[in-house]
């Protein structure tokens, strides 16, 4: 089949035609049977066709458009959330032509958008107790932004305090030697914390409490005692810490009497008192004493019959000694005056 006044052209297996309009070419072929008449096919090589005499045309189907990605859900945590780790948003998105989505996160905190923070985690250092959190989500395939998405509101809850170190030292004042708690501690709400202590010797709790000490009289030399710590606030409880053990060394005897400096009728007397923080008994000895002076090794007394001592300043050094070898010192000086000479008869 030709078309009247298109360039035709002709071969073995039949004719073809070609019609120009607007540079859009329609191919047209066209073969002759032998027994069965004449079938046409026609070509078309653009989504617009020009109609050809004998030939039907089919134009192409457009291209699918591009959908946008979605938001099913945003899942704020941990719940209930007390600042002890960062706010993470979990956020489920869906896309139908199986592009990559990316989400753009935007924080609001107290219902003002927190600058800079584009993340899925929030620090929990930029929130206090009270403060109300929420989250806007956008997702994006790479072509076209979904529709966004809000999440519920959260609210910041109370932090526990927290400690960060306990330890176990040895502390002197008017009250004597005792094994005291070292406890470093936070509070995110700036709250004071209040602490409960556990005492234990040798495996064994011997005290429970607020008092951040034990006393020495409850230990003795080498046993092995450990200290365990909760701290809490007005609202709620935090972790309990546990020192390292703590091996109980020997105390020294500390003598707590005081010296007398008078001396009445040619005679000084001076009970020593010690007392020993390991319930260990006690031994006294004169290191530096005037002659005629003695001391009983057991009970601490002190005399000396001063009446043919030469006048001037004697010194005095008592050593108080424990069953472990610790030890502690005294030192004074006691005057003797002159004895007056009687004045002639006139």
């Amino acid at each position: 089949m030709q078309t009247k006044g298109t360039p035709t052209s002709c071969n073995l297996y039949g004719c073809f035609s070609q019609a120009y309009l607007r540079k859009t070419i329609v191919w047209s072929y066209s073969w002759k049977r032998l027994r069965r008449g004449v079938g046409a096919v026609c070509v078309l090589l653009t989504i617009i066709s020009l109609p050809v005499s004998g030939c039907t045309s089919r134009s192409s189907e457009p291209s699918k458009a591009n959908q946008p990605p979605v938001i099913h859900s945003i899942v704020l945590g941990p719940t209930p959330f007390d600042r002890q780790t960062d706010l993470i948003a979990q956020v489920n998105t869906q896309d139908l032509d199986s592009d990559i989505v990316q989400v753009r996160y935007h924080w609001y905190l107290n219902d003002q958008v927190i600058e800079g923070e584009k993340s899925p985690t929030l620090s929990a250092s930029l929130l206090k107790r009270g403060d109300r959190v929420h989250l806007e989500a956008v997702p994006f395939d790479g072509k076209v932004s979904g529709s966004s998405r809000t999440s519920e509101v959260i609210t910041v809850g109370n932090t526990p305090p927290l400690i960060a170190q306990v330890g176990i030292g040895v502390n002197s004042d008017e009250r004597g030697d005792r094994l005291q708690a070292l406890v470093d501690a936070s509070d995110h709400d700036q709250d004071t914390p209040q602490f409960l202590y556990r005492w234990i010797k040798n495996g064994r709790v011997v005290k429970e409490g607020e008092e951040d000490f034990l006393e020495l009289t409850e230990v003795r030399p080498h046993d092995l005692v450990v200290v365990e710590v909760r701290p809490r606030d007005t609202q709620a409880a935090g972790k309990m810490s546990r020192s390292d053990p703590y091996t109980v060394g020997n105390s020294a005897p500390k003598i707590v009497s005081s010296p007398p400096m008078s001396i009445n009728h040619n005679r000084y007397e001076y009970v020593v008192k010690a007392v020993d923080p390991d319930s260990d008994s006690v031994h006294f000895q004169l290191e530096v004493a005037p002659p005629g002076m003695a001391i009983d090794q057991t009970t601490g007394n002190i005399l000396w019959d001063t009446g043919y001592v030469k006048p001037g300043v004697h010194r005095v050094k008592i050593v108080a000694t424990d069953e472990q070898g610790g030890f502690s010192f005294q030192e004074f000086e006691l005057t003797i005056a002159t004895a007056e000479t009687p004045k002639p008869e006139s």
